[in-house]
């Protein structure tokens, strides 16, 4: 026979549980820095937004830029199509120390000059790539004295044509603007590569964060493609201006903390970054 506590239990109404909607919404995930995002651990659907996301941003981003910038954003699309790894020593550096920015805690002279001497970096990767050119040369001379000399690539000769943008015309000015960013529009809609689209997104905010000496990472990387679409990268260039990045980098260091002890309340108040 059941006790007296055993019947109250029984006969004490039990909790019934919250409707759904009653519960606590879930949190929203935040959206992904297109910047900095891992693409290749995100599944085809993910990716697929990723993508559309990404040719928004870099259309949007480029559409306010000056002629300048925006050949400096063709030249890198370029340095991004031609980047085959260790076979094209000089784009593969350039769009590596790019990804370092985005993917590390920020290029530093130290993480560049790892880039230069590691064991498959730029300096070893240079001298293979010379040596394989005169072996295949040698081996092959008669299909390399038959094949036609290659057509010059369009955003290399538009960067010879091209005079300084002091000297420029408004038409001419105008005209130099619209040939860019069709020149830009055609190679992305060529893009099929999600990484490609995310070096170039990355870039495009190199770009509009550069202001010389002040944002010596910016700095570099775009002397870099400047170099590479006029002369062509070398051990040698990346290592005198590697020098410089370090001098430039440290004075921004210096002039950073300087500004930061004596604006530390207007930068507590500041809203922080969208970039970070």
């Amino acid at each position: 026979m059941a006790s007296k506590a055993q019947i109250k239990a029984a006969a004490r109404p039990k909790p019934v549980p919250a409707p759904a909607a009653a519960l606590a919404p879930a949190q929203a995930q935040p959206e992904p820095n297109l910047l900095r995002a891992p693409i290749d651990g995100l599944n085809p659907e993910q990716r697929e937004q990723a993508r559309v996301a990404l040719l928004a941003t870099i259309q949007e981003s480029i559409a306010g830029l000056h002629t300048c910038r925006l050949q400096d954003v063709a030249q890198f699309v370029d340095i991004v199509e031609n980047d085959a790894g260790c076979t094209t020593p000089a784009e593969s550096f350039i769009t590596s120390i790019v990804n370092d920015h985005y993917r590390e805690e920020g290029l530093t002279p130290e993480l560049a000059a790892w880039e230069i001497e590691r064991p498959d970096g730029f300096r070893i990767s240079f001298r293979d790539a010379i040596d394989t050119g005169k072996r295949f040369n040698a081996m092959y001379p008669k299909l390399m004295n038959a094949r036609q000399s290659p057509k010059p690539e369009p955003m290399k000769e538009a960067a010879a044509a091209q005079p300084a943008a002091s000297s420029e015309s408004p038409r001419r000015h105008e005209r130099c603007h619209s040939e860019n960013m069709a020149a830009i529009a055609s190679r992305l809609s060529e893009f099929t590569n999600d990484f490609d689209s995310m070096r170039l997104l990355a870039f495009i905010d190199i770009l509009q964060d550069e202001s010389g000496l002040l944002t010596p990472l910016e700095h570099l990387v775009t002397d870099l493609v400047g170099e590479y679409c006029h002369r062509g990268v070398t051990p040698e260039y990346v290592e005198e201006r590697s020098q410089d990045f370090r001098q430039e980098f440290e004075e921004a260091m210096r002039l950073t903390r300087l500004f930061t002890a004596e604006y530390a309340d207007s930068i507590k108040a500041a809203p922080a970054s969208a970039a970070a």
